[in-house]
């Protein structure tokens, strides 16, 4: 990257730190192409990045084969987490962050990358929405980390024959020295795989369910 570009990209994040979590506001309108829907209904997982903002932002989307209550039973679980994405090593509620959890959760997070230990402090909050349901997110690095913020929502939306749209959208605040190869990557490939994850944990559950397990 050339001076005069670091030098932009290090002030468009400076910027975009400082804005606040717009927790009452409505997630945006989904509005699908044919593709997508076709994409969705094939089982494949659809990514949309936000090129203006350097890639590290955008939705991943998957049909899940479960009710929306499922998919929330599943996002509203943190404690579990453990269980089903290979790089969370723990997480913790904290203190009267559980009181609503339908409404507002608060709690931690510890995350492993190659040996390097992370810990987070993950709030959410139920936001307004005509369809479905979402819930916007804020994390937090309590350390060092390559990552000083990440904002985003989760949206479920109902699909034909019972199955939910689940959307997980991300926008990751960056530390000013990381090169926006590695942050674009990261994005490309973490995103859309924890959303799947996601997915097959509500799966998984809903089929527990079924037979009565």
């Amino acid at each position: 990257m050339t001076l005069p570009g670091a030098l932009a990209a290090l002030l468009t994040r400076l910027a975009s730190a400082a804005e606040p979590v717009l927790w009452d506001e409505p997630a945006p309108v989904l509005e699908l192409t044919d593709a997508e829907r076709a994409r969705l209904d094939a089982g494949e997982v659809v990514w949309r990045a936000d090129l203006n903002k350097g890639g590290s932002a955008g939705r991943s989307m998957v049909l899940v084969r479960a009710s929306e209550d499922q998919v929330w039973d599943v996002i509203l679980n943190p404690d579990d987490y453990v269980l089903f994405l290979p790089y969370v090593t723990a997480s913790w509620a904290e203190p009267g962050g559980q009181s609503s959890p339908q409404d507002r959760l608060r709690w931690g997070m510890e995350l492993t990358t190659k040996g390097v230990v992370t810990r987070y402090a993950v709030e959410s909050r139920a936001a307004p929405s005509t369809t479905g349901r979402t819930m916007r997110w804020e994390m937090i690095p309590s350390g060092a980390s390559p990552m000083s913020r990440a904002t985003g929502y989760w949206m479920s939306l109902p699909w034909a024959d019972g199955r939910t749209l689940l959307v997980y959208a991300v926008d990751v605040e960056t530390a000013w020295w990381l090169p926006v190869m590695v942050h674009q990557t990261a994005a490309d490939r973490g995103l859309p795989t924890t959303v799947a994850l996601f997915g097959r944990r509500a799966e998984k559950l809903s089929v527990q369910v079924q037979e009565g397990r």
